[in-house]
């Protein structure tokens, strides 16, 4: 028996790729899950996103975002999510910061969201972004992660703020 070629085993591949850091493979997917199927869906981009972030490949994740909005997919938690992260694991801290921003607008967000927003505060050793991010987190009542622990530590030891920085996160437990 023969696997038939449509959007869901093309969605299985690309997912496939995302688990293996394989994101060329996944655009090269997506890319013929358009030209044979004649469009992808938001899980399609999703997983192909999620692949980029695995490898910091945050060019490719804001172009693929990019193309979901344009192809009016709608708003993606995981897709933002994993662009949010790339940009973060990149470096690219103001980016993700941007895209946490535009997220925290819409639909309640995932601990995944968080994760990426306080990663990208600590690369750019912003504590005062962290603390905020922190505090939302709390007031929607999501309970913190070991990453999200390990970040606060790791802004407060780049911030330079050493006593202050202890003080805030004091403040907020």
């Amino acid at each position: 028996k023969s696997l038939e070629r449509n959007a869901v085993s093309f969605n299985a591949a690309i997912s496939a790729c995302e688990k293996r850091g394989q994101w060329q493979v996944a655009l090269v997917l997506l890319n013929q899950l358009q030209t044979e199927e004649s469009s992808a869906d938001v899980i399609s981009y999703s997983a192909c996103i999620s692949a980029c972030q695995e490898e910091a490949e945050w060019k490719h994740a804001l172009q693929l975002l990019q193309a979901m909005r344009s192809q009016d997919l709608g708003l993606s938690l995981v897709a933002y999510s994993a662009a949010c992260s790339a940009c973060a694991k990149a470096f690219q801290w103001q980016r993700a910061l941007s895209l946490f921003s535009a997220l925290r607008g819409g639909q309640p967000l995932s601990l995944a969201s968080y994760d990426a927003a306080l990663e990208a505060s600590v690369r750019g050793r912003r504590l005062q972004s962290a603390v905020e991010i922190f505090g939302q987190m709390q007031r929607d009542a999501l309970e913190p992660d070991s990453f999200v622990y390990e970040c606060m530590v790791g802004v407060c030891e780049k911030s330079f703020q050493g006593e202050q920085a202890r003080a805030r996160l004091m403040d907020l437990e």
